[in-house]
């Protein structure tokens, strides 16, 4: 795949970014076959998701500013949506669904396309760079409920950072149904 060998050119000074995108990459393949997702749309939303995670705060600026994006979200959360600039921009993606999914790949989104959510979930608990407690136990659940599964993640947010975004709030909002079984 094209995008693949560019991803690993463009990420090859930055090695441990790279390990972690191909690992999402390969964790959203499993779940879209899991789930029956598209796994072509879903592989090219993971290999582009962090394609502007190492680009500096005033390269994320300008392109914030070049892609009409509210600069007043937290710049943690601005890679996300400069890479779906760049996917437009640099490699012709107009699928809305993996636009989508590279945009809300940190928040989350009260509306998620199903390539969303597992781009959110495969993020999270991909197998060759995450590892923290509890984690195995995620990955099993992914493949029972990814419902659950991202509702875990939105509370795992919204109770570890200071001032969540307000997409992960609502997200949490359309979600929490599901946490019942995430216990």
């Amino acid at each position: 795949m094209e995008i693949k060998h560019i991803v690993k050119e463009r990420l090859r000074e930055h090695p441990g970014r790279l390990e972690h995108v191909l690992g999402v990459n390969d964790e959203a393949i499993a779940l879209a076959k899991r789930y029956g997702i598209d796994e072509d749309r879903v592989s090219i939303a993971a290999l582009l998701h962090d394609i502007a995670k190492k680009m500096t705060l005033e390269e994320l600026r300008k392109y914030m500013v070049l892609g009409g994006f509210d600069q007043s979200v937290h710049p943690k959360t601005w890679h996300a949506y400069v890479g779906a600039y760049l996917a437009t921009e640099e490699f012709q993606i107009i699928d809305e669904d993996i636009l989508e999914a590279i945009r809300v790949h940190t928040t989350g989104h009260p509306v998620m396309s199903p390539v969303s959510e597992i781009l959110f979930v495969a993020d999270f608990i991909e197998r060759r760079t995450r590892d923290f407690p509890g984690v195995q136990r995620l990955r099993e659940l992914a493949y029972q409920d990814l419902n659950a599964c991202i509702c875990y993640k939105l509370n795992h947010l919204i109770t570890q950072i200071a001032e969540p975004h307000p997409d992960t709030v609502a997200a949490y909002e359309v979600y929490k149904e599901y946490c019942q079984i995430a216990k």
